[in-house]
């Protein structure tokens, strides 16, 4: 009797080993699903071999792939980007797990589960419903990339060595008390990396200003601001094994990022008007080795712009719920100041004496003399953040200034020396100056020995950036002119030249901001 049951068990033993092995011998390595849209009318492609359709497709599926890239694409919602992989054991697994309940043979056992042929897709793939996005409308401002600021110890990287760790992982909420090691030398996260990825998404959302390229869009556009918390890169791993010839498998990976960012809502003024903190988690995006023009690190860049058109949605849908891109201005009650007249300029040494220097650190630009007792009008950006603030004269003479207001609308400052007997200049108050007409820049020189300087050319076009008259002259301009007085015929200002539109500006054309826009901005008025 006991030789029949080593007999038996023998063949059992034998039995389970041959039809472990039949797992990957004998299941099928491809395999048909339907994948469906959650979006009625939107075209569902796969992305490895670009067969697309619409509401649905029904791709023939190589296992030894394991990750497949979807996307989902409509117009008025956003691209989703979704990642198929191989969650289930096909039937083939369940007659090795039968098998060990028999008898145990876990180094077998673990070999044929593991293996890419015993698992199969879902047959039908339903995908989540497209994300409505809508773009800028006329009426609304544009946005444009300010500062950012990237939190070295909120970034990090987590590797999942499947698909379903992972999705359990983002069915959570980031966990704010985990650090995790960033690899820098594998990605890269820089502040204009971040900058580009924003720019990006602002564009297709049409809120980057393309047509006001050369003079900007002054009151009409916000600035954003980005403090990044938290970043975290998420990477996922092929699980399965393949057959004994290696070299028919495809290791894919996947992989998507996370981020928490507080955006700061700033005005022309550089003042914040809101606020809003976005946490948010980008698609999957499918990295396939074997493919050309392919790399992680194209794939990473795909799931950071994808992650922050996910944030600037959010913050989009912020600024509407608060009336903010249709208005946002805060009506200026500051007093006006009369000032008196200044005295007709008669010739061109009056002139030079009304222009001043200003030096800022080790930068020069320059400024138009107000009053006789001591306000002098120049460009804010020279002097933004300005820890002292030099007027140096015509006579050689310096004075230390003060700020008294400024106008980011215009880029504009109001400053005041204590100094008496100036020599001020007339600000013209004509709405509609003479194209064709002679301007003269009068203003500072590339450095402080060779002092105040004239360029002469012509008025050549007005200008309007948002609410601001800008006018556009050939005179030629050097970093010094920032700030200086652009004089007509008459010798009254025309307007002052700007550092921002300088910036815009194209070589052999200079701006400035119209004398009486200088004015109103600045809350200034002359006395009847």
């Amino acid at each position: 009797m006991r030789k029949v049951n080593y007999l038996q068990g023998g063949l059992l033993l034998a039995s389970a080993i041959i039809l472990n092995g039949c797992i990957t011998l004998f299941a099928p390595r491809y395999q048909k699903a339907t994948i469906v849209s959650g979006t009625p009318g939107a075209i569902v492609k796969l992305n490895s071999d670009s067969t697309a359709s619409v509401d649905s497709i029904r791709p023939r599926l190589d296992k030894y792939k394991q990750l497949y890239g979807v996307t989902v694409e409509k117009d008025g919602y956003k691209t989703g980007n979704y990642c198929l992989g191989l969650p289930k054991m096909g039937p083939s697994a369940a007659i090795g797990i039968l098998d060990a309940g028999w008898i145990v043979v876990p180094f077998m056992l673990y070999g044929d589960l593991n293996s890419a042929k015993a698992r199969r897709f879902e047959h039908r793939q339903q995908l989540p419903e497209l994300l409505p996005i809508s773009y800028r409308k006329k009426n609304e401002k544009y946005l444009q990339i300010g500062k950012i600021n990237i939190d070295s110890t909120g970034l990090g990287t987590r590797t999942f060595n499947s698909l379903k760790y992972y999705q359990k992982y983002i069915a959570e909420r980031l966990p704010e008390e985990d650090n995790f090691e960033f690899e820098e030398e594998s990605y890269s996260l820089e502040n204009s990396t971040f900058s580009y990825a924003v720019y990006q998404s602002l564009k297709r959302m049409n809120y980057i200003d393309t047509e006001h390229n050369a003079v900007g869009n002054a009151g009409g556009s916000f600035t954003l601001n980005a403090h990044v918390k938290r970043i975290s890169f998420c990477h996922v791993l092929s699980r399965y094994s393949g057959p004994m010839d290696k070299t028919k498998v495809v290791k894919n990976q996947a992989f998507s990022v996370r981020s928490v960012v507080q955006w700061k809502i700033c005005d022309y003024n550089d003042e914040v008007l809101d606020s809003v903190v976005t946490e948010e988690t980008s698609d999957l995006f499918v990295y396939n080795p074997v493919e050309n023009n392919s790399s992680a690190g194209k794939c990473l860049d795909k799931a950071l712009n994808d992650n922050l058109e996910y944030a600037l949605i959010e913050v989009q849908r912020h600024l509407e719920s608060k009336n903010l891109l249709t208005g946002g201005e805060k009506k200026d009650t500051t007093a006006e100041i009369e000032i008196p007249v200044p005295a007709a300029t008669t010739n061109i040494a009056d002139v030079k004496n009304a222009a001043v220097m200003i030096k800022v650190g080790d930068y020069l630009g320059s400024g138009a003399v107000l009053t006789a007792d001591g306000y002098i009008v120049t460009s804010y950006s020279l002097i933004k953040d300005a820890d002292k603030i030099t007027v140096v004269f015509n006579d050689s003479s310096k004075v230390d200034a003060k700020l008294v207001r400024r106008s980011g609308l215009t880029d504009m400052a109001l400053l005041k020396v204590e100094k008496t007997g100036l020599h001020p200049i007339a600000f013209s108050q004509d709405t509609d100056p003479e194209i064709g007409a002679d301007a003269t820049v009068v203003g500072g020189s590339r450095s402080q020995e060779m002092g105040i300087g004239l360029s002469k050319g012509i008025l050549s076009g007005v200008r309007k950036s948002g609410s601001v008259r800008i006018l556009q002259t050939d005179a030629s301009l050097n970093p010094a002119s920032i700030g200086a007085p652009l004089v007509n015929q008459d010798r009254k200002v025309l307007g002052i030249v700007s550092d921002k539109l300088m910036g815009h500006g194209v070589e052999g054309i200079g701006f400035a901001v119209l004398s009486t826009d200088v004015f109103s901005s600045l809350r200034l008025k002359y006395k009847k």
